[in-house]
Parts: C-alpha cells; structure tokens; sequence
C-alpha cells in the first residue's frame, strides 16, 4: 500500500507542473513570457500598464512603452513610472521631454540618484545639442550673408557691364553722328 502511494505521489509530482499552467491567469503566464525574454509577446499578455511598459521597453518599443508609462495611475510605482517614461523618451531622442520627466522624479523623490545621474546626462546632452545647433546657425547665416555679398556683386558687375555697353554706344552713335555729319559736308563742298 505505501509502495502505491508513494509511485501515486511521484506521478503527481511529475505533472505538477503541467498542471499548474492550466491555472496560471493572464499577468503569471506573461510574467513567464518576460522571465524567458519573449518580451514582446509578454507586453501583449500584460494588463497593469506599468508591467506592460517595461516589457515593451525590454523589447525595443520605446514610443509604445512610453505610452504604457504615462498611463500608469497606481501609486506604488507611479515614481518608477515617470523614471522609466524619461529612459524611454530619452532612447527616442526626445531629450527635452526626458529632462522634464527626470525632473518631476525628483520632485517626487529628491534622493533618486538615477534620476539626477540622467537628468545631468540629458542636460549636458542638450546643451551640446544647442551649442552645435548656434554653431549650424551661424554657418548658415555666413553661407547666406556670403551668397548675398556674391549677389550684389554680381548685380554691381552687370549695372557697370551695362554702363559700359551704354556708353560705348553712345560713343557710337556718336562718332556716327559725326561720320555722317562729315560726309554731308564732304558733299556740299563737292557741290
């Protein structure tokens, strides 16, 4: 009899497991998606909003996970929420949002280091980024001043070609005048 009970113990044993997904509800079976790194499919299954915006974070979606985050209203990581908003703004490129998303971490954690860490890194980021930006000004406002300079000198060259065809025309019109006027005296003094 023990010796039955015992193999008996051992099947159920065996099949536990098996047994136990059949009752595994929707957030545990994307939970075990995540834990396998099928982060993808794990956002799918997920409902709470923040599980759901670091899955999609894990896989690449910044713009969706960033979506997810600002969506999230339960108090307990609301926090973590805004943090991870910033991180996926900032992977977008978004510096200025990220910034502000840091920002607001800190006003509700002001001992947050990763938070102040990534707000200085996104600072000294966008600072770069308007200093190179005054610098692509300034080359295009010299390009544009040069084309203008180049312009007007080319409309001044015209303006003096003009002159000088004018001139010599007249110059011309004027030594015909007086070739004309010479042979009509060459011809009343034949006469």
């Amino acid at each position: 009899m023990n010796r039955l009970l015992f193999t008996l113990l051992g099947l159920f044993t065996v099949f536990a497991p098996v047994e136990a997904g059949l009752f595994e509800n929707r957030e545990q079976h994307a939970a075990s998606l995540f834990e396998k790194g099928e982060y993808a499919a794990a956002a799918d299954e997920f409902d709470d909003d923040y599980r759901q915006g670091v899955a999609l974070y894990r896989a690449g979606k910044y713009q969706q996970a960033a979506e997810s985050f600002e969506k999230v209203e339960r108090d307990s990581v609301r926090t973590d929420a805004i943090y991870n908003l910033g991180n996926s703004r900032f992977r977008q490129g978004n510096l200025e949002a990220a910034a502000e998303a840091y920002r607001e971490v800190l006003l509700r954690d002001p001992v947050n280091d990763d938070a102040r860490y990534n707000l200085g890194l996104t600072s000294v980021l966008l600072a770069e980024a308007e200093s190179e930006k005054e610098k692509q000004d300034k080359e295009e406002e010299a390009e544009s001043e040069k084309e203008k300079q180049q312009q007007q000198e080319s409309e001044q060259e015209e303006s003096e070609q003009e002159e000088s065809e004018q001139e010599e025309s007249e110059q011309e019109e004027s030594e015909q005048e007086e070739s004309e006027q010479e042979q009509s005296g060459d011809e009343e003094s034949e006469q």
